[in-house]
């Protein structure tokens, strides 16, 4: 089964915005010391990722990922990208629903799994984790930190990870679906934001905020919140991102190894 896409009309929108190219940066942004340290020990896979950074002109963002305050970054990111689509497409809005839970049958009929691999059971418990055990976060930065990745740089490694092996369900359901052959392959957050997958992935993760700052009380009036939801609404809506290559700027071809930025 090809991976689904959406209406043209939502495909034409962001396009227009330069959304493909935003997300693709974003993402390198937050790995900046990522991909610099792994160059640096001989990977010539993340040597070639940094030299194409380095082409676009692109920077190190503040919050590296994984590292305290990059969870909050992550969604707020991605929830501008959804409210923008939902006022702009509301006749779309099932689109941006989201999985009521990812599913874990590698054989399901809207999600089929490349080669049918089984779903790994920690996974399995990071989503009851997320689903029913709020209290366990105290922040939504620790909530989305969980939810995201199971990278923790330290100053020396920036490569460090975690050992919950239930941490990461938003890179390995990515990885998951990874299909270098697709045109929207969940894998490359250049095209993945056209698959209609990475909603459905993305909207759960949205709702699952949500349900969490319901539980902890939470008010979408909070200054960071608002300041931080705010400031990517604008970015996303006016094709605004800092330090985007122009049009036609010189940069080296892109690495395959972006194309499959999630299983790093």
């Amino acid at each position: 089964m090809s991976d689904p896409r959406l209406p043209s009309e939502m495909d034409d929108y962001m396009r227009s915005l330069g959304w493909g190219e935003h997300h693709d940066q974003w993402h390198y942004e937050q790995r900046y010391d990522f991909w610099r340290h792994l160059a640096a020990r001989g990977d010539a896979g993340a040597a070639q990722v940094v030299a194409y950074g380095d082409a676009k002109g692109w920077k190190r963002a503040a919050h590296q990922e994984g590292a305290p305050g990059h969870g909050l970054h992550f969604l707020a990111m991605h929830r501008a990208m959804f409210q923008l689509l939902a006022e702009r497409f509301p006749q779309h809005r099932p689109y941006l629903a989201g999985w009521p839970t990812p599913p874990q049958d590698p054989a399901d009929r809207d999600d089929p799994v490349p080669g049918g691999v089984p779903f790994a059971p920690e996974k399995a418990q990071g989503i009851v984790v997320v689903e029913t055990q709020p209290s366990r976060f105290a922040t939504d930065d620790d909530f989305a930190l969980f939810l995201e990745t199971d990278l923790r740089p330290t100053p020396t490694d920036p490569t460090n990870r975690t050992p919950d092996r239930q941490a990461g369900l938003h890179n390995w359901l990515h990885n998951r679906w990874t299909d270098p052959d697709s045109p929207v392959n969940l894998g490359d957050p250049t095209v993945n934001i056209f698959n209609a997958r990475f909603w459905r992935l993305h909207g759960w993760i949205d709702r699952m905020w949500s349900a969490y700052r319901t539980a902890r009380g939470a008010s979408d009036d909070e200054p960071r919140y608002r300041e931080l939801l705010d400031s990517y609404r604008h970015m996303m809506a006016h094709g605004g991102h800092h330090g985007m290559a122009m049009a036609g700027a010189a940069a080296a071809p892109r690495p395959e190894r972006l194309r499959r930025a999630f299983s790093d």
